[in-house]
């Protein structure tokens, strides 16, 4: 452990001492407290278990490749905290396997060096029914030596000291949402200088606190792969140049999707133990399996491991696929033994081994494929997506299809639980995918609009397309829209958003294709004080926060007579209603193709007989 930075660490606390020192309790814990075993306590954010290595804890310094972020058009580099503005109170967000949880430990570490601030990395994965923020919080502070009940925390964090790191906001269980952000909501209007870090995944309740501003996480380039390659393969220059070669040299879907570190370092993996590039992504995930089974004993020949439960890698790979089939339904990926022990009770009896011990099971999950972790009573997966792949591979290639066509009708109605697995299914079982879920989905959102895909057009006047986007997306895009005008200028994003869902549906399912049509209102009106005249014009006074928003839009039954009075005196009524139209047309394209995919499948097979 470096010391070099523990003398500026002291004065650190010094400093939060003399803020404190009225009140007298924690002025003594701040005085007898071992400074320099806090400092060396906080550096193990920085030991972490890796896909790469999930034998044993490695420092993320000897793999962490920097971040960039996206600042309207520009990529900035995530240096540290200073990259942020000295009060930031900020969402980091990015999909899948693009190291959020590994940028915010690098946050962490770095400005611990630093001794500006101290910062506190919390996981909300733990938050629970017997552990809420502020209690983990406390934990926290707990374990590096500092004891603080909820009115000294409150304390802790007006000195302006310290700095709130709060990994993975869409993992907090449905439940607990709302009181989370009610207390971020809190702290934010409380302590305006109190900076908070926060990653998450796209579409959180985090995105939409009125105090935070959003940034996207830049995607992995080409360029990037060399310097990112080199920290897999310290000291062989050779190692990297195969594999190089071999990614520009593929013509493979997955060469270019190759956008995140996670994604890379999977192919890597693979490359290795099968000298050649996946097909898909869906292949990645079905191959990686296989490989952390055997891994560790590639290099003993003859040798040949037998797993702890006597099951063959293809029953452990099905019962494993089960078992995360039943993780997904009760949306964890954090459990504690004892919910562990029923899901893992409910995958046995579904796939017939009801003779393998759970033990065993968890013995080999977590000691020979490494795919989950053990840390105190908890199990967790390595990353949220090997979860995700095999609860849907379970589902086509063990789903009897009374379940598949339960779960495709639920995934309609609650598509923002379930986005990675749809995306894996849109792969791996492309015609339930296309007849049970698409095709429904799209006439769902054409029906909810009045949009007729055989003309083209809107059926209903534009003022209850209107009452549409207010009643659904009203508090998001005044908060959202100008951060989403920049940093998303991809005009065909909302396409995306169709071909693989990644939006709430149920009670406001056309949100993310709303937003833009939301945004086209506001482009014809300069500036953000102009946005909130609008505002007041509909709400006649301002609104301060999303939940107030809301709360008028429940209180105003005529609200889209007041929107329509809005377009027309904009002169912009007829320009929206081409924009929905034009919109809609483009997804009409993607549910023909659809359904001219389901009609020809169905042809093909009916044309089978076995009575000739």
């Amino acid at each position: 452990m470096d010391l070099t930075a523990a003398p500026l660490f002291r004065q650190l606390f010094n400093d939060i001492y003399n803020l404190v020192k009225k009140k007298a309790s924690l002025a003594r814990k701040l005085r007898n407290l071992n400074v320099d075993s806090v400092f060396i306590k906080a550096h193990n954010v920085e030991q972490v278990k890796t896909i790469w290595q999930v034998d044993k804890e490695v420092n993320l310094h000897e793999f962490y490749y920097p971040t960039k972020i996206l600042v309207n058009t520009r990529k900035i580099l995530v240096s540290g905290l200073e990259t942020f503005p000295e009060n930031a109170k900020i969402v980091l967000q990015g999909t899948a396997g693009q190291g959020k949880s590994i940028l915010l430990r690098y946050l962490t570490s770095s400005e611990l060096k630093k001794a500006k601030s101290f910062p506190l990395f919390i996981e909300l994965r733990k938050i629970s029914d017997k552990k809420d923020l502020k209690t983990l919080i406390m934990d926290g502070l707990n374990e590096l030596g500092l004891s603080a009940d909820a009115e000294e925390l409150e304390l802790i964090l007006a000195t302006n000291k310290f700095v709130l790191i709060l990994d993975a906001f869409d993992e907090i269980q449905e439940r607990h949402v709302s009181d989370v952000v009610t207390q971020l909501e809190s702290w934010c209007a409380k302590y305006h200088n109190l900076r908070i870090i926060i990653s998450s995944r796209p579409n959180s309740e985090a995105q939409k606190i009125s105090y935070m501003k959003v940034f996207n996480i830049a995607q992995l380039e080409t360029s990037d792969f060399e310097n990112l390659l080199s920290k897999f393969f310290a000291g062989s220059e050779t190692k990297v140049n195969e594999v190089l070669k071999a990614i520009h040299s593929s013509d493979t879907q997955v060469s270019s999707v190759l956008k995140t570190p996670l994604l890379l370092t999977l192919l890597v993996i693979i490359y290795k133990s099968y000298n050649q590039i996946p097909q898909n992504l869906a292949e990645f995930y079905s191959k990686l399996f296989e490989i952390l089974c055997f891994r560790h004993d590639s290099t003993k020949p003859g040798f040949n491991r037998e797993f702890a439960t006597e099951l063959t890698e293809s029953e452990l790979s099905k019962l494993f696929d089960a078992f995360c089939f039943f993780c997904m339904k009760s949306h964890k990926n954090s459990l504690d033994r004892e919910l562990a022990i029923s899901l893992i009770g409910e995958a046995k009896k579904l796939t017939n081994f009801n003779d393998v011990k759970t033990d065993y099971f968890l013995k080999d999950i977590t000691r020979v494929t490494c795919l989950m972790v053990e840390e105190g009573f908890e199990y967790h997966f390595i990353h949220k997506s090997i979860r995700e792949f095999h609860s849907a591979h379970f589902m086509k290639e063990h789903g009897t299809e009374a379940l598949r066509q339960s779960f495709y009708s639920h995934a309609i109605e609650h598509s923002s639980n379930y986005l990675q697995e749809l995306s894996f299914l849109s792969s791996i079982d492309e015609f339930n995918y296309k007849k049970l879920f698409l095709i429904p989905y799209i006439k769902n959102l054409f029906d909810s609009i009045f949009f007729n895909p055989s003309t083209n057009t809107l059926d209903a006047d534009v003022s209850k397309v209107l009452d549409l986007i207010y009643l659904n997306i009203v508090g998001n895009t005044f908060e959202e829209s100008e951060k989403n005008d920049n940093e998303n200028e991809n005009e065909n994003d909302y396409i995306i958003a169709i071909k693989t869902p990644d939006a709430k549906f149920g009670k406001d399912y056309i949100f993310r294709f709303f937003d833009g049509l939301a945004g086209f209102i506001f482009k014809a009106i300069d500036g953000i004080n102009e946005k909130y005249k609008v505002l007041e014009l509909i709400f006649e006074n301002s609104a301060t926060s999303e939940k107030e928003v809301r709360e008028r839009i429940a209180e105003n039954e005529n609200i889209y007579i007041e929107s329509t009075f809005l377009l027309r005196n904009l002169n912009l009524e007829s320009n929206f209603r081409n924009k929905v139209e034009s919109k809609l047309s483009e997804i009409g394209l993607i549910l023909q193709e659809a359904e001219d995919f389901v009609a020809k499948t169905e042809e093909n097979f009916s044309s089978i007989s076995f009575l000739d």
